[in-house]
Formats: structure tokens, sequence, C-alpha cells
């Protein structure tokens, strides 16, 4: 895993340069429809001598789904023969692959064909074909050490690093960043030689192949051969170093005079430099071109004239045709001068080395160090310092030595079109809204004009005079960002009050940078943030900073080669933390680089992985998984699996970032599931996710049911229910409503009591009862589900609230119902502490009784005793207090008047359940009463007194007659009721 990790490292210090090179398989960024399969592949060797062992790591998927597994398949071009082999390591979507080879049986070149691997369960095939990659590597075909190519030295592999300003970043075995390591430790250590890493390296620090913004100098490297302490050819008193020199010098001098372009000398003076050394200054001018100058020598004095070596076709063919094309030109030049002509030439590695797609490599280091770089690199052999004439007319003085020079720097400016005069050097924008032109300084003028236009044949206008005539560049400002603009120059010359005015340069053009645009920054999983952006004209760089406040200080964090590189992943981030970025497009000019404004600020946050996941029975169906909440999150997905190592399918999402659980409602009993929780977040309206924790199982809890419930008092219950397996307590609950809210009112902390009494309750009141099991795992509690709901009523004593007449042989008892009861039985006594008799049972919904066959002159004493029901248990009885009362035993009298007849007329009201009435009359309310008649018809209620004399007054009485037990009883005398009959009136005497 120490390796895997360590060559991760090399991939994060080198990858982002490597794949400026689209040519190279020492690590391929693949096109962005193929990324959701494999992102990059790195071959570790190309070349392999047996004994030995290949490498191979490839970038699988987002991030957001491990790797379970993966096999890669690649054959033998020679026999046709295929290959598989197993990941031997993978991290994350990282994933390894090691390859044997033992001995020359093994030899050949190997094709990487597809790799297939599972993530998460679900199963891929990528195909590197389709997905346009050519990956392979050869076994005992070439050799190690070619002789005609050149590597650096240790100290220069050293010295690359400090000018590349390159920082050496690894990782230890825990995924924490180490520093301090040289460049040539940190390629060791992962496995690569210094000279593979090296090669990586330093096809970063070449040209992308993206266009400039505007006119760009074409940058030219001429290199004068030998040097210092290699003489090169000495024959015919010339020494090969010291002319070369001269050719240089004088070349360079004459490309001075042409606009557009910028020379550089590997050597000034008589120094040495290795083949190595020359190439880089090239490759660190990001010239265009490069152009070695020699002079030729054979052990023949015979041998004469001119030859040009460029690079073969191989590789890069547009770096062989601009080659070709250019060394038919400076050969022809130097024929011009009278030169024989030798020819152009290409020269072939002569021990099979190979350029990093397989196919032959030049033969010159120069040569081919420049084109792995995308710089074509010619060798000018101008004549024969072994040959007496071209020495003597050619190589022997200043002059001819000068014509040499012109001749090389001739053939340049035409192959290039390059002019002699004013004209601009370079025109690039800067910044987003401004231009900086440059030129070659005019002798005995005063200054320039410099014109611009939107258009490029029309609508100039001066915009700037620049002087003293030694000023060579000036800054155009306030220009729209995008916009092309185009430029032309002259010179002016002030003499008295005269100016003069040179002719106008060709019209050039240069382009303002487009700031870019942060479209979208996502988080890829908890410790990265994929920031993306619009491209920008084609820019060649990008440089992406960061900050943790918005206003804070911001530090580059990367600079991203190629004009397709419109993303960055940022993986130096602390989960969940806010960071602030913005970007800029950079790009090299002229040894320099140029940048837009600043994109407007994006933050971003990554999600977290949630932590604590923990799941638990909720129900006896239910699992809920938990977490710890996230206020940042948005929302958390929850995955299920039946194993550990099962396919992990979606289950369901919880919304909000405060949600800390789910409940899972589609589980089985008693059932172990496994579960993953990941978070995600939305910047600005994008989806991201922080990736899947590590898993937590749980199972469901069986439930428990209520057996009975009795009624121990009518404050007091007992609750019984069935002992329940595999927990450790019960929880029970309860409530006055069936819907209502249950209160916890006891925690049972053992599996063995299966029962409660519950005390302090209120009589008459109806007591709702659920149960439900718990058992406690990995330090959380667990549930089963709640048992059915059970009732009960507490006793209540029934109070009786009447006791009326309600005939002459009957009586009616009331009283209030008691909740719970089934039913109610009626108790009679003579006496309120007599003996008493049950003399019915009536059905619970009853609330009075009426007891018949009385004695009207009797009273009588009741009780009520209600019967309550439990659950499943026998019922409870409770007795009331006695309350007496009797039959109706009087009546009333309604009216004693005088009716139609002139009779009095005595009214009473009718009373049931009697055998008549007894009517009696006094003169006198208080005087003796006599009885008048007896009625045997209990139904008539008037009687007529026919017997009263008009104008006395008369007093009358009622009384109840009825029959008990055979014999005649009498009721109480009613009220007295007085009646008076008028009268007579006396006619008046006439």
């Amino acid at each position: 895993m120490k390796k895997l990790k360590r060559l991760i490292s090399l991939a994060l210090v080198c990858f982002m340069i490597v794949t400026a090179d689209a040519g190279s398989i020492f690590a391929a960024e693949l096109p962005e429809e193929n990324k959701p399969l494999v992102n990059y592949l790195l071959v570790q060797e190309p070349y392999l001598e047996t004994p030995g062992k290949q490498t191979v790591m490839i970038g699988i998927g987002d991030g957001s789904a491990a790797i379970d597994s993966a096999v890669l398949t690649y054959r033998n071009e020679q026999t046709d023969r295929m290959y598989e082999t197993e990941a031997t390591e993978i991290l994350n979507d990282f994933v390894l692959f090691e390859m044997e080879y033992t001995n020359d049986s093994d030899a050949g070149t190997y094709r990487l064909e597809e790799i297939s691997y599972s993530a998460e369960g679900t199963k891929s095939i990528a195909s590197f074909k389709e997905m346009g990659i050519e990956a392979s590597f050869g076994v005992d075909r070439i050799a190690e050490n070619e002789p005609d190519d050149v590597f650096l030295s240790d100290e220069e592999v050293e010295a690359l690093a400090a000018e590349s300003e390159m920082s050496i970043v690894s990782l230890d075995e825990n995924g924490k960043p180490v520093s301090g390591e040289t460049l040539e430790e940190a390629l060791e250590e992962a496995g690569c030689s210094a000279e593979e890493g090296l090669r990586a390296i330093q096809k970063g620090a070449a040209k992308t192949g993206a266009e400039f913004r505007g006119m760009k100098s074409l940058v030219v490297v001429l290199d004068a051969g030998h040097g210092g302490s290699d003489p090169g050819a000495q024959k015919n008193g010339i020494v090969e170093k010291t002319v070369n020199l001269k050719i240089a010098q004088y070349c360079k001098e004459e490309l001075g005079q042409y606009a557009g372009i910028v020379v550089y000398m590997t050597r000034n003076s008589d120094t040495y430099l290795t083949l190595a050394q020359r190439a880089q200054v090239a490759i660190n001018k990001k010239a265009d071109l490069f152009v070695s100058l020699h002079n030729n020598s054979n052990e023949s004095s015979g041998p004469n004239g001119a030859n040009v070596y460029y690079p073969n076709s191989n590789y890069n063919a547009n770096v062989g045709k601009t080659g070709m094309e250019l060394a038919s030109i400076i050969e022809s030049k130097l024929t011009d001068l009278g030169l024989a002509s030798g020819g152009i030439h290409i020269r072939n590695s002569e021990n099979n080395t190979r350029y990093p797609d397989g196919s032959l490599a030049d033969y010159y280091g120069v040569i081919k160090r420049c084109k792995e770089y995308g710089i074509p690199g010619l060798i000018v052999e101008h004549a024969f310092i072994s040959n007496a004439g071209d020495a003597q007319k050619y190589l022997s003085s200043d002059a001819s030595l000068k014509k040499l020079g012109i001749a090389d720097a001739t053939g340049i400016a035409e192959y290039f079109g390059l002019k002699k005069g004013l004209g601009f050097n370079s025109i690039l924008s800067s910044a987003s809204t401004t231009m900086d032109l440059t030129w070659t300084q005019v002798k005995n003028v005063t200054g320039y004009c410099i014109s611009r236009s939107t258009q490029s044949g029309s609508g100039f206008q001066e915009v700037a005079r620049v002087s003293p005539a030694t000023k060579t560049s000036w800054k155009d400002t306030g220009l729209t960002p995008g916009v092309t603009y185009y430029y032309k120059i002259r010179t002016y010359t002030k003499s008295g009050s005269d100016i003069k005015y040179g002719k106008y340069s060709p019209v050039a053009s240069g382009t303002t940078m487009i700031r870019p645009v942060i479209s979208s920054i996502k988080s890829k999983n908890s410790k990265a943030l994929v920031i993306s952006w619009n491209t920008v004209n084609n820019a060649a760089n990008y440089e992406i900073y960061r900050a943790t406040k918005k206003n804070g200080t911001y530090s580059r964090i990367a600079m991203l080669t190629g004009i397709n590189r419109v993303s960055y992943t940022d993986t130096k981030v602390k989960a969940g933390k806010k960071y602030f970025y913005k970007i800029r497009s950079a790009e090299p000019a002229g040894g320099s680089t140029i940048y837009s404004d600043y994109s407007d600020i994006v933050a971003a946050r990554t999600a977290k992985i949630p932590s604590g996941v923990a799941v638990k029975s909720q129900a006896s169906n239910t699992l809920r998984v938990s977490w710890k909440a996230d206020k940042n999150a948005a929302g958390y997905v929850i995955k299920r699996a039946d194993s550990a190592g099962g396919k992990y399918k979606k289950v369901g999402t919880a919304s909000g970032g405060t949600t800390g659980y789910y409940d899972d409602a589609t589980v089985k009993l008693n059932k172990t599931y496994y579960y993953k929780v990941q978070a995600f977040n939305y910047n600005d309206g994008v989806k991201g996710v922080s990736g899947y924790g590590s898993a937590a199982s749980g199972k469901t809890i069986r439930k428990t049911s209520i057996t009975k419930i009795a009624n121990l008092s009518p404050t007091s219950q007992k609750i019984s229910w069935k002992k329940a397996k595999d927990v450790d307590g019960y929880i029970v609950y309860q409530s006055t409503s069936q819907n209502g809210v249950y209160k916890k009112i006891k925690t049972i902390k053992s599996a063995k009591t299966t029962s409660l009494k519950v005390s302090n309750l209120v009589p008459g009141t109806r007591y709702f009862y659920k149960v439900r099991t718990r058992k406690k795992v990995k330090g959380k509690y667990g549930y089963g589900s709640y048992s059915a709901v059970r009732n009960v009523w507490t006793a209540n004593t029934p109070k009786i609230t009447a006791v009326t007449g309600n005939s002459g042989s009957s009586t009616e008892v009331f009283w209030e119902p008691s909740g719970g009861a089934e039913r109610y039985d009626i108790y009679r006594a003579a006496s309120a502490n007599g003996s008493y008799q049950k003399i019915a049972s009536v059905a619970d919904t009853a609330v009075s009784y009426i007891d018949r066959n009385l004695n009207m002159t009797q009273q009588y004493f009741y009780k009520i005793e209600a019967y309550i029901k439990g659950y499943k248990t026998a019922s409870v009885k409770s007795m009331s207090a006695a309350a007496g009362g009797s039959p109706v035993s009087v009546t009333s009298l309604t009216s004693a008047a005088p009716d139609a007849g002139g009779k009095l007329a005595i009214a009473w009201k009718e009373v049931k359940d009697i055998t008549g009435y007894q009517i009696y009359r006094s003169t006198e309310e208080n005087g003796a009463y006599t009885l008048l008649e007896t009625i045997s018809n209990p139904s008539v209620t008037v009687y007529t007194d026919a017997s009263a004399a008009a104008g006395t007054s008369y007093y009358y009485k009622i009384v109840l007659v009825n029959k008990y037990n055979g014999q005649t009883v009498y009721g109480q005398y009613s009220d007295a009721v007085r009646g008076v009959l008028p009268a007579p009136v006396s006619p008046e005497a006439p």
C-alpha cells in the first residue's frame, strides 16, 4: 500500500505537466467523455529488461465509489497471446498492477487492451482503444542507456528542480503529506528512475501548443557547437568551437534587424555545456526553433560543402516537416555563397532507441530531446575544416564567417516570413483590459506613432506617441476583454518645427484576455473539491487561488497546463470547511508570463462523510440508521446490504442537514443488515457528495403483547405481557386516550419481569397501555415494535342520585354510570342498615331501575353494585352507598270550583297502581273532615259534591286507597283545597 501511495504522490507531482504532451504513454489524460470510466493511466517502465517488474497505475471513476476489484488485460503483439493480471493494491479509486518478467522468453512488445473492475458491486469494462489510449511497453526490446541519447546528471536533475521551483510532496503510509525530499529521492522511492521522472517533468515545461492571444515574437535559440574544454574539430589552423561561436554571433546580429523575433544563445563565450544543457535552454525559453551551428571534419581532406541535419518524421510529424523545409532553405542559402551542397539529412538511432510512442528515435541527442518538446532542432554543418578549400574560403576570416551567419539568418527569416525594418515584435494581452506592444529600436528618429483599430483594414486612429526612440514598448490600457485589436506603428522625427513620418509597419493584432468564469465547484468527496470553469481564448495555463476568507489572503494552489484543462480537483481541503476560490489564465510570452484578470470569487465546501453512523432497532419491522447531523449538508443518501462486503443499494434519502436519522421499514424481523451513509450538499446549485464512510450494522428486536390488565383497586391496576426472546427489558407506556399522548411510566430492566403494578390512578378513568421491548447493542438501545394497545377502566363506586315514587306501588332508583361497568346489581332493604337483598341486574347502559309491587305506606332503601371489566381478567365489584325512597302515597287536589251545573267539582291528579280514592270535606280548614265518597275507579279524577250549600266555604282533602298483600292500605291526606258555591242573586223589586 505504501508503494501505491508513493506512486500516487509522483502522479500528483507530474501528472498535470505530463499530460501536456498528448503523445506520451508515461501518463495519459483521457478524453472528457471517458472520464467516468478511467481518469488516467501510468506505465512506470516504457522499456524493461529481464528480469524485471512492470508497474501500471490506473485512476478509475470520480472517487464517489470505492473500487472492489480490478483485472488488467494486455497482449503480446508478437505472439498475439492475451494475459490477465489482478490488481495487487487498491486505494480508493487508484488501482496498481504488477507484472514480473523473469527471462528472455518474455521478450516482446506488450499493449494494454482493457480493464475490468467492480465498484460497490457494479461491474464495468473499459477498453483503452475505444478511449483513444495507445499504451504499450517493451520487454528486452531496447537497451536502457543509449549512447546517442543524452540524459541529465544527478546535479542537473537537482538544478532543474530548483529552476522549476518545484516542491516535492509525497504521502506517508497514513496518507499524510511529507515534504523536504529531493526530486531524485521522491522519484526513486516511488520506484521510478530519476531519468524517467525527469522526462515527465521536462515535458511539463514544454510548450502546450496553445495559441497566444496576439502577435508573439519568434523565439530562436542559436547553439554554437562545442566550447570550453571541448574544442571540436581542429585542422588547417581552424578551431571549430571558435568559428562556431562567431557564426552564431553574426547570425544573431543579422536576425536582430528583423521585426518579430527574439534570439537566445546557448553560450556567448568559450564555455562548455552538455548536450542536455543546450537543449534545455530551448526548452526553458519555450523556443520555436533550435539551431546548432557546427563545422564538419573528416579523416580525409576530400569531403567539402554544407550539410544540414533535421528531425525524422516520427513521434511529431509537424516538427519533422518544419525541420525539413527550413533545412532546405538554409542549405540553399549556404550553397548560394559557393559552398558545395552536401544535402539535407536525417539520421536515425543506430541502436534502436525509441520515442515514447515506440517509433524510431533520431540519432542526435539535441534533435531528439527538442522534438520531445515540440521544438524543431537543426544541426548546420557549414563547411569542412578538414578541407583546405573550405577552410581557406569560408572559415579563415571574420568576413567569411559573417557571410555564413547571415546566410543562416536569411534562411530562418525567409522561412518564417520575417521582414526587416520597423514592426512589432510582440502584441500580447497582459491582462483582460491591457495590451503590451514591443518593437525593435530604430536609430536617428525622435519616437514612434502607434495607431489602433478594431478592424484590420480601416478605422485606425493614433493612440500613442512614444519617445525617446530608445523606448521600445508601450502598454495600451482601458480595453475590452475578448476583443481583437489591430495595430500599426511608424517613426516620427522632429527637426525644429517640422515633423517627418516614416512608413507604417504591417498591421499586427492581439486579442485581450477574457477572465475565466468559475462555472461550478462540486464536492467530489469529503476531501476533494472539483473546480470547473469556462475555456478562455484557448488559454495555455490556468492558475487557481484559494483563501479561507473571502477578503483574506489568496494562495496559488495549482497551475494547470493545457488548453483543455478546465477543471481542477483540490485535494488539500478539510472536510466541511468553507473555501473561497478565484482563477486566472496565464500564458507564456517571450520568456515571461501574462495573466488575465481574476474570476469572480466563488465559495464552496466539501460534504462531510457522516460520522457516528449507528443502526438500532426502532421497531420489530424498522431499523433506525442514525448519524451526526451536519447543518451544512443538504441531505443524506442511505445504502443497505445483506452482508458487510455485499452489494449496497440505495434504500432512502433524508432531506435537510439537521436530519440525523432514517427509518428503514422494509426489513425483516431479526435479520442483520449493513448500512452506509453519504452526505450531499449544494455549492451554488451544484450537487456534490461526501463519499461513503464505514458500514454499520443492526437487526430488529422482537415485539411483545399485553396478556392481561387487572383492576386491583379503584386506584391501581396490574399490566402483564408476554416474555420476548433476545431482549433485555421492556418499556411500559400509558395514556387516557387511545390516540392521545402516551407517556413512559416504567422502564423494566430485566427480560424476566413481565408485569407491572400501576398505582395512584383516578377511579372511574379509562387507561390505555402499550409495551415495547428493548435491547442495548454497541452502546445504543434498540427497540421492538409497540404492542397492540389495551385498555381497562379503574373501578368507580356507583352513586345513587335519587329514589322516587314512580306510582302508588313502585319506586324508581337513579344512579350515575361507572366507566367500564359490564352490569349493575340492585339491592333493597327495609331500613338503611337492614339486610339488603339483590332484586335485579341491569345492563351496563342502564342508569335507573323501577321497583314494583311495593307498599306505598312503607319506605325502601337501595344500593347499586357495579361490575368493572378487566382485560382478560375477572371483573371487580363496587357497591354504592344506600339511598331510601317510597312509592307514591299522596296526590294533590288541583281545584274545587263550581261546574256548569252549579255544583262544586273537586279535581285531582291521577295516580297509577292504586285501587281508588277517598274524598273528605270540612267547613274549617283545620277542622274535622268527614268522608264524602270512596271512588273505586283509580282513573276517575273529578268528584261532584251535590250536597254543598251555596255561599258556604268548604275544604276538601283526598286519600289514596290501595291493596298490599290482600289488605287495604291508605295513603296520606293531601293538602286542603277550598271551594265555595256562590249564593243565588235575588231579583230586584220593581
